[in-house]
């Protein structure tokens, strides 16, 4: 049988992710990130709950093209 997976404490999660301990307690009061608590109330993250939770929130990256240098051109009486 596999050993279980051993669970992450916020402070591991904070050098992982560069995710304040502050932030992980207000995300966790919104329910925002996936969490554990013990029995004596310690919190603590699966690290594969938090892999899975940051793929779902990963947003495409969209690219605009530049924009055209030089100075504007003016507009011709009766062009809208």
């Amino acid at each position: 049988m596999a050993e279980p997976e051993p669970l992450l404490t916020p402070a591991d999660v904070e050098a992982w992710l560069a995710l304040p301990q502050s932030t992980q307690r207000n995300m966790r009061s919104a329910r925002r990130i996936p969490y554990l608590r013990l029995a004596g109330g310690a919190v603590r993250y699966r690290r594969a709950d938090l892999e899975r939770w940051l793929k779902e929130a990963e947003k495409p990256v969209v690219v605009h093209p530049p924009l055209p240098l030089g100075r504007p051109r003016k507009r011709t009486a009766g062009a809208r």
